[in-house]
């Protein structure tokens, strides 16, 4: 178990493609002790995203950030992190959705955040390969749309490694201030996904 390997216990877990469906219902015990958890279903068998809250913290969800991503996933919070409200997105994208027009509504929300004056940090597996960002247009296109928000991609090695392809599929992008972070790729052979892991630097160090 991850959880046990880790120094501090995480204040926040995210969590993409559950698979929990909207007419099957939960196919695994979301009871996690110490954690609430919350989720968005997926319309179909696969898909859906989730996020466990350390019981402990405080958070108001945040249903008013538009998310017009056709066919995906998505949940928003607000929370404190250093002092300050902060807003994460955890994002599940369907790999048949075209990216182009994924990247264009995932620009409406980031314009949404950025007006909100609030810092904001978005994850999960996003099925688009960032190793393609120089070669692939439509990828340096969803990059460019982070960078034009000041958002800084904080994954860039690999989280899906086979024995024929590597990819990083799974991202986690923020502009929140790059010196508190300290993001990692964890070595666990759980899933076809490498998890990946968040720190930021406070006067308590916090997890996500």
């Amino acid at each position: 178990m991850i959880l046990a390997d880790l120094q501090v216990p995480p204040q926040r877990i995210a969590l993409s493609e559950t698979k929990i469906n909207k007419k099957q219902g939960v196919n695994f015990s979301t009871t996690l002790e110490g954690y609430n958890f919350l989720n968005s279903d997926c319309e179909s068998l696969v898909g859906g995203v989730g996020i466990y809250i350390n019981n402990s913290l405080s958070y108001q969800l945040r249903n008013d950030v538009p998310t017009t991503f056709g066919n995906s996933e998505s949940i928003w919070i607000e929370v404190c992190i250093c002092n300050k409200m902060c807003v994460i997105g955890v994002i599940y994208r369907h790999p048949n959705i075209d990216i182009q027009s994924f990247t264009h509504n995932l620009s409406e929300t980031l314009h949404y955040l950025s007006n909100s004056k609030l810092p904001f940090l978005i994850c999960g597996d996003i099925n688009i390969n960032l190793l393609q960002q120089d070669i692939v247009l439509s990828v340096s296109n969803y990059v460019n749309t982070h960078n034009s928000y000041t958002c800084l991609e904080l994954i860039t090695k690999p989280t899906m490694i086979t024995t024929t392809s590597r990819t990083l599929i799974d991202h986690i992008y923020t502009n929140l201030p790059a010196r508190k972070l300290t993001p990692e790729i964890l070595i666990k052979d759980l899933s076809d996904h490498l998890p990946v892991f968040l720190s930021i630097k406070s006067k308590t160090s916090i997890t996500l």
